[in-house]
């Protein structure tokens, strides 16, 4: 895919560059229209960075003011209807991609980019606003009654205390004082003292997980990027062999062309005739 579209796109320059015929123009841009119809789906298939430095470099030979005067602006339609799908693909990461293309002074491409990316933010609805709701204090409710005094029990001590924190997580509570306040003292520090044991427990589970977490991240990153940089180096290695593919038959039918004007030019060696000798005269 990243070869096709680069290759479309430097043929789209040659086009324009050496006044190709309309007919051949046409062709390509058909070609890379229907590439770009193609993209979404196969875009795990294209290396950006090379398909936005083609189309950097053909904003380069054909600026503003080249269309300005053109006859026909339909070229650069299809390269930016192609640059607007690549947007809408990747979004603002987009500009991770742009590593190929200058950034001083700001090129016409980034330009196209961030007005593509403002307009896609207008357009898109406001999503309403996602706030967890904040901890609160806890009440004395019939349930709440029955889990502390399971928890007052010797017995079912420790089931009462689960019960206790379930309660207290589903119910988005941090704060039992205005219960405790209620009960002993020494059951109040009871239940106070498990309380910072399990907040202590809570943040050290977190903690470990938080970390084993950032790991599989930092390794899937580190191998998306050994991969990444393997695809980038097959695809540079794929890319030169087409450039000499294409080269090659561009000097095939060069030469073949240039046989035939030779073949078409009038012999200058002598007839055979005029190589008899000429009658004698006196």
């Amino acid at each position: 895919r990243t070869s096709s579209l680069c290759v479309m796109l430097q043929l789209l320059c040659g086009c324009l560059k050496d006044e190709k015929s309309a007919t051949f123009l046409d062709f390509v841009m058909k070609c890379l229209m229907k590439l770009t119809k193609e993209l979404k789906g196969t875009e795990e298939f294209v290396n950006f960075k090379y398909v936005l430095k083609e189309i950097h470099d053909f904003l380069v030979l054909f600026p503003s003011e080249h269309w300005e005067t053109a006859t026909d602006s339909t070229p650069l339609k299809v390269v930016k209807t192609l640059l607007s799908e690549i947007v809408a693909l990747k979004g603002s990461s987009i500009l991770t991609h742009l590593t190929l293309v200058p950034s001083h002074p700001t090129p016409t491409i980034i330009t196209y980019i961030q007005l593509m990316l403002d307009g896609d933010k207008k357009d898109k609805p406001a999503s309403p606003s996602s706030t967890p709701s904040s901890p609160k204090k806890a009440t004395l409710t019939p349930e709440l009654v029955a889990i502390l005094k399971k928890c007052g029990a010797k017995d079912t001590t420790t089931a009462g205390l689960q019960d206790l924190w379930a309660y207290m997580d589903t119910n988005n509570i941090d704060d039992l004082s205005p219960v405790l306040a209620k009960v002993s003292a020494n059951f109040r520090n009871y239940v106070l003292k498990k309380l910072k044991e399990r907040k202590v427990e809570k943040e050290r589970r977190e903690k470990e997980e938080r970390e084993v977490r950032e790991k599989e991240e930092r390794e899937k990153r580190e191998k998306d990027e050994r991969e990444a940089r393997e695809r980038e180096r097959k695809e540079e290695k794929k890319q030169i062999v087409e450039k000499k593919e294409i080269v090659a038959v561009a000097d095939e039918n060069e030469n073949e062309n240039e046989g035939n004007k030779v073949s078409s030019l009038p012999s200058s060696s002598p007839s055979p005739s005029s190589l008899l000798p000429l009658p004698f005269q006196v």
